[in-house]
């Protein structure tokens, strides 16, 4: 016993020395670094740009019939408010005389044409635009137009535009869109088998996830074409990327992207060219419509972020240091743990988490702490316990409870069935190791441990285990077996089978999460999910607090509803949400 416990002790020590190593690695190379700004923060606001971009579509119609042949296809911008919405888009996507003129000359003037605008967006969300009415409002100067719509897009914000004098040569952009859609098979004449706005939204993929980022940098400012100024960029556009946003580090548009040349001399290069964010704010404001516009981060700001984040690390290094020498105390005898008998693991938790001079907060979100502490009054009936309290305590218990606390709740019956279905899920314990561990955690912390339903009660104040206890089988355990038993993919892309699977594994405390799986499934959360794994991917907390809202509007959720259901499929195929 004591051979395992001295090479604990040490095993501990020598991980806290790399910590500290490492902290100390790091500290020199952020003070190294000339660096002005932080590269994650950079990613982040580029990408939150994909949220204020859709698709244009043109589609001209001859007698109430759409001319397939004749469709026209671009990117959009969203601007304005919370109250009214627009999209600034190229002049050459909307337009409609042209198109208008050619097929009129074509069939004659008996026939009656015209052209609708259609605002795609996430999740089959449309807008239907129709030129005649009134609005679209077209730059008479430059290659620009303004869409008015009636609804705000729910799933779509205002982009945020940046200053044309913050721009200089050899700046990275970004251009963001829906370039060409050549890859799509689809036959242009199948609308008549479903809705026109389905068949645009096949033919047109329109989510966050079909957009393109490509980056390049600024070459030329205030390039002049026919009178009319530019920036020209490396960041590669293709057809379809026309009234796009041209995007600076900070998330800015800075430029929607406008033309693509090619050099003549046959060397292939491109050249690409974006209107100036300049221009357009002054059609913007000519149009009275508003934006939001953003400012650099000042210099100030950007230096001191490195220092920042070096005082942290400093600070972590120093408290590594306090810890090492209050340890350093209690094992010279300066301060010695007291000798009082201990009948249950629960007066050890109960002096660790309670005695005078305890770290509560350690205790609950420090492994290693809450390790170092249990072995100071270590003793062989506690063995099991001590066992399935590390493994809960590395699984996050600690940090669970600590969140309950800071929101002042208390766990009901229902969360403490989570808290042990994530406990067998995090840490592989049996349900018995979890409810044991989840209720000497709570015994600790002063709240009711006990699980309606159950024989754990008294067993968890005397250390042992009672006979004939029984917790329910997580609901998350159950999908788990499912999932790898059925055919996956049909599991997730058809709601019946995967109702047939459910039901088969029926048990009466899984109705209400049943009639929860059900809904969500019959919602497409299951095809949604699909798309992630065939990617190789998880949701990321912003994608999964999206999709909750999503699932909310599409299928009348409640928020809880809609994060219960994306969890336990989450659990079902594996992810850690």
């Amino acid at each position: 016993m004591w051979r395992y416990k001295i090479k604990g002790v040490c095993f501990f020590k020598i991980a806290q020395s790399a910590r500290r190593f490492l902290l100390f690695v790091l500290l020199l190379i952020l003070i190294s670094l000339n660096v002005y700004e932080p590269v994650f923060a950079k990613n982040n606001s580029v990408l939150s740009v994909r949220d204020s971009v859709v698709r244009v579509v043109n589609v001209p119609f001859v007698n109430g019939n759409p001319i397939v042949d004749l469709i026209g296809y671009g990117t959009g911008i969203v601007v304005g408010d919370s109250k009214k919405q627009y999209v600034l888009t190229n002049r050459h996507v909307a337009e409609w005389s042209d198109t208008v003129n050619a097929i009129r000359s074509l069939l004659g003037s008996n026939y009656d044409v015209t052209v609708v605008l259609y605002i795609l967006s996430e999740g089959y969300s449309t807008v239907r635009i129709p030129v005649s009415s009134g609005k679209v409002t077209l730059s008479n100067t430059e290659d620009m137009a303004l869409i008015s719509l009636d609804t705000t897009l729910k799933d779509r914000k205002a982009a945020v535009f940046g200053e044309s004098l913050d721009l200089k040569v050899t700046d990275k952009v970004y251009a963001i869109g829906f370039p060409k859609v050549a890859e799509q098979l689809i036959d242009k004449h199948s609308y008549n088998t479903t809705s026109f706005e389905t068949y645009l939204h096949q033919l047109f993929p329109s989510d966050v996830t079909d957009m393109t980022v490509t980056d390049g940098t600024v070459s030329k400012i205030r390039a002049k074409i026919e009178g009319c100024k530019y920036v020209q960029h490396e960041a590669n556009i293709s057809p379809g990327n026309s009234g796009g946003p041209l995007v600076d580090n900070y998330g800015h548009v800075i430029g929607i992207n406008t033309l693509m040349s090619i050099d003549q001399s046959g060397t292939g290069s491109k050249e690409h060219y974006a209107i100036t964010v300049s221009s357009i704010r002054s059609f913007l404001e000519r149009n009275n419509v508003s934006f939001k516009t953003g400012t650099v981060i000042g210099g100030v700001i950007k230096n001191n972020f490195l220092f920042i984040v070096a005082a942290v690390i400093v600070l972590l290094i120093a408290r590594d240091y306090l810890n090492e020498i209050q340890k350093t105390k209690v094992d010279s005898g300066t301060e010695s743990a007291p000798t009082t008998p201990l009948n249950s693991i629960s007066d050890v938790l109960t002096r660790i988490y309670s005695s005078p001079g305890s770290d509560k907060l350690m205790v609950l979100t420090n492994t290693d702490y809450f390790i170092e502490e249990l072995k100071k009054y270590y003793q062989p009936e506690f063995r099991n316990d001590c066992r399935i309290l590390e493994k809960a305590s590395r699984g996050g218990l600690g940090k669970i409870i600590l969140q309950y606390q800071n929101q002042k709740e208390i766990p009901g019956y229902s969360d403490k069935i989570t808290i042990i279905e994530q406990m067998v899920i995090r840490c592989g314990l049996s349900e018995k190791d979890a409810a044991r561990a989840m209720a000497l955690f709570f015994e600790m912390v002063g709240w009711d441990s006990s699980i309606p339903g159950t024989n754990t009660t008294s067993a968890y104040g005397t250390g042992s285990t009672a006979s004939g206890s029984s917790s329910a089988i997580p609901i998350s355990a159950t999908l788990r077996k499912i999932y790898q038993n059925a055919d996956q993919e049909r599991l997730l892309s058809d709601p019946d089978y995967f109702v047939e699977q459910l039901s088969g594994n029926y048990r009466p405390e899984y109705k209400d999460d049943c009639r929860l799986l059900e809904k969500a499934a019959r919602s497409g959360l299951g095809l949604i999910v699909l798309q992630y794994i065939r990617q190789y991917a998880s949701p990321s907390d912003y994608e999964a607090d999206r999709l909750s809202s999503e699932l909310c509007n599409r299928s009348g959720f409640s928020r809880k509803e809609a994060e219960r259901a994306i969890r336990l499929y989450g659990d079902m195929v594996g992810w850690s949400l």
